[in-house]
């Protein structure tokens, strides 16, 4: 018998009821990170709710808090499914310092937390990407020394594997950690985060043909710090990664037709003198519809959208503090979360459809 849970809180005007029947074991309304969609009527966000993991789920018409296994010290970054029967959540657990990686894996009716492997040190992962129910790369790092080393592990429908990846130590090259995950398919996947090169970080992003990872793209040992955070392919030759630079506006990476050989820069539409701007998050529903979310001088929310061409600011902005991340299962329909929101976005308007009381 299901019961009540913490109110997930309808903004005025919303056409959405928030107070709904929750699983047995639903605690408080999680501080969300992620999110997926499998379609309109069927998305996933999570976080942490507390001290342990939180989720929450959309059904088309209600946002409801789910039971979650009770792991302490639970963080979920990043969520995928590969139907709605089928999803992986991943993430961390334990105290700073001496963390696990945690996977929880959604079977249709529930959620249970897998096994999964470590490498050396404190591990994390922090975004995962299932193109198929036998197939899933999930990327994060690993802490040896406080020395952050990155991570990727596979799922092959049975268990999960730390995978081998060019790290880049040596010639310059000391730490590198990976945020974003993004496949087309079992031979097709991104990875984006960054490296430090003489104290120095930047962007990175690996790329997996179906054998083994390889550096895809790397930034130059001149310029300024740049970061990846998020990365999203709406096909084989339709790639976008963001995140942020420290001395000019925010980065937008695209790979508009993948040949093998390199990422191009896109510009970014924000003029005037510097403001501080970062994308933690991005969703291409099409080679020719990307949603790019953040925020603005850490502490507004604020979004780009890509037409196939140029880069935008949607009109009017998102609300709220700061969006990280973003799940688009329509060109003219996605969803952004962060802290304790839930935001739509349709074409001219955005929704904050629920918040945690």
């Amino acid at each position: 018998m299901s019961r009540r849970v913490a109110a997930w809180v309808p903004a005025f005007g919303a056409a959405v009821a928030m107070l709904v029947p929750g699983g047995a074991g639903a605690s408080s309304p999680p501080q969300l990170q992620g999110i997926t969609c499998r379609g309109p009527a069927f998305c996933f966000a999570v976080g942490s709710s507390g001290s342990k993991p939180g989720i929450v789920r959309y059904d088309g018409a209600h946002w409801t808090t789910m039971a979650s296994p009770a792991v302490s010290g639970g963080l979920l970054y990043g969520v995928a499914c590969s139907s709605t029967t089928k999803c992986f959540a991943v993430g961390s657990r334990g105290p700073t310092g001496n963390k696990r990686t945690l996977v929880e894996r959604w079977n249709g009716s529930s959620w249970q937390v897998v096994s999964t492997p470590n490498a050396p040190g404190s591990n994390e992962l922090r975004s995962v990407a299932c193109p198929t129910a036998s197939f899933c790369a999930a990327a994060g790092s690993s802490n040896v020394e406080v020395r952050p080393v990155a991570l990727v592990e596979h799922w092959n429908g049975q268990s999960w594997k730390v995978m081998a990846n060019p790290r880049l130590e040596g010639s310059g090259y000391s730490e590198s950690a990976l945020t974003g995950m993004s496949c087309t398919s079992a031979k097709q996947c991104f990875a984006a985060g960054s490296t430090e090169w003489n104290y120095t970080v930047k962007t990175l992003i690996l790329r997996w043909d179906g054998r083994a990872w390889s550096v895809s793209a790397r930034q130059g040992a001149n310029g300024p710090q740049k970061v990846l955070y998020g990365v999203s392919c709406a096909s084989g030759t339709a790639c976008m990664a963001v995140g942020q630079t420290q001395s000019d506006p925010p980065i937008v990476l695209l790979k508009d037709r993948w040949n093998g050989k390199q990422w191009s820069l896109t510009a970014s539409p924000q003029k005037g003198p510097r403001t501080d701007l970062l994308f933690n998050a991005v969703s291409c529903a099409s080679p020719t519809a990307c949603l790019a979310v953040g925020n603005r001088n850490y502490s507004v929310s604020y979004a780009e959208r890509w037409d196939g061409t140029t880069w935008s600011r949607t009109t009017p902005q998102p609300p709220g503090m700061n969006l990280s991340g973003v799940a688009c299962p329509t060109a003219n329909e996605c969803y952004a979360v962060g802290g304790n929101a839930v935001e739509r976005w349709r074409p001219g308007s955005w929704t904050t459809l629920a918040t945690s009381s």
